[in-house]
């Protein structure tokens, strides 16, 4: 009545078998109106958040794969660095070999004196050669270095995401447990207000 629901209801009276009067009481239905749009508005809240906690959830999943990848990647860039050092090594040895084979090749071209002079050219070559060589070692070893120092940061940083993100799953599933039961609370707050 008046754009105001309501619920109403009339008792008859009687006198022997006729009606002499009536009692109506009337109430007013806006707020159980009121209370049943809340329940219901907040069980689609419940089921919005549930939803992106899901999200969240399988994002996570995702970016726990992709750090324990990364991890592994590391580990294998780190074995691949060792091997590599190895090699450096053998270059390395190489080189102090060809240096002091060109000096024991001077040595005999200048006792060879002017039938020498040929093999003096190759023996300076050599040594020549044998310098750069460690040179060059040397600044491998150096970037290996550099590259074994950065995959150690990036293998730790993995671990650490890895821990963050399992902080993470674990607050998210209580968040969800917790989400869970306030969704079974607003069904039941929704019942309980259209049975009002």
């Amino acid at each position: 009545m008046y754009g105001v629901p309501y619920m109403g209801r009339a008792i008859p009276l009687f006198d022997e078998d006729e009606v002499i009067g009536c009692i109506i009481v009337a109430e007013s239905l806006d707020a159980k109106e009121k209370l049943v749009n809340m329940a219901q508005n907040l069980s689609t809240t419940i089921e919005q958040i549930t939803t992106a906690m899901e999200e969240n959830a399988s994002g996570l999943e995702k970016v726990a794969s992709l750090s324990h990848q990364m991890e592994e990647v590391s580990e294998g860039n780190l074995n691949s660095v060792k091997e590599t050092d190895k090699i450096v090594d053998t270059v390395y040895n190489i080189a102090r070999q060809s240096k002091l084979l060109g000096l024991n090749a001077s040595i005999e071209a200048a006792r060879a004196g002017n039938a020498g002079r040929g093999f003096n050219v190759v023996a300076s070559e050599i040594s020549q050669l044998a310098e750069n060589s460690t040179a060059a070692t040397k600044r491998i070893t150096d970037i290996l270095e550099k590259l074994k120092s950065e995959n150690e940061k990036v293998s730790s940083q993995s671990e650490e995401l890895a821990l963050v993100l399992n902080e993470i799953a674990a607050a998210t599933e209580e968040v969800s447990a917790s989400i869970q039961s306030l969704s079974d609370m607003s069904e039941e707050l929704v019942k309980m207000a259209e049975n009002l």
